[in-house]
C-alpha cells in the first residue's frame, strides 16, 4: 500500500491491459480508479465496458505508472469481488462515480489484485521488485 501512496497512484492514470489481447489487437484501457480496501489493491469499472469483460475472461492484467522519473509496472490476477463493503470503499474514494454508479447496482464491479508483481523502474537506479 505505501509504494501506491508514495506513488500517487490513485492520482495518476494507469494502464489495465491483457497484453495477449492488446498484442491481438485490442484497446488498451485506461482505469484510474485505484485503490488500497482491507490490505489488497482494488480496481473498480462497469462491468457493461468492455474493460469488465475483457478482465472477466482473462483475468491477467498489468497496471503502469510513470512518477518523477520512475516508473511502476504491477501485474497481477484481478478477481471480482461483489462485496458491497468493496464497492462502496471504491466509489467513497472516488465521489465523482457515484453520478454513474452505486454499491450493489448491478453495474459496480471492483476487482481485487492477487498474486501481484510490483517493479519500479527508473533509468538511473536499480530496478526494485515487490510481490503481494
Amino acid at each position: 500500500e505505501r509504494y501506491f501512496e508514495e506513488w500517487g497512484v490513485r492520482y495518476e492514470k494507469a494502464m489495465v491491459m491483457d497484453t495477449a489481447q492488446c498484442l491481438a489487437g485490442y484497446p488498451m484501457y485506461i482505469v484510474p480508479t485505484i485503490d488500497v480496501f482491507e490490505g489488497k489493491l482494488y480496481i473498480q469499472t462497469g462491468l457493461k465496458k468492455d474493460v469488465a469483460k475483457q478482465i472477466l475472461a482473462n483475468p491477467k492484467v498489468e497496471l503502469c505508472a510513470f512518477h518523477q522519473g520512475k516508473w511502476i509496472r504491477v501485474t497481477a490476477k484481478a478477481v471480482h469481488d461483489e462485496n458491497v463493503a468493496a464497492e462502496t470503499h471504491m466509489l467513497d474514494a472516488f465521489p465523482d462515480l457515484k453520478a454513474m454508479y452505486q454499491p450493489g447496482d448491478g453495474n459496480t464491479a471492483v476487482f481485487a489484485l492477487t498474486e501481484g508483481c510490483a517493479k519500479i523502474e527508473s533509468f538511473t537506479e536499480a530496478p526494485q521488485s515487490y510481490t503481494f
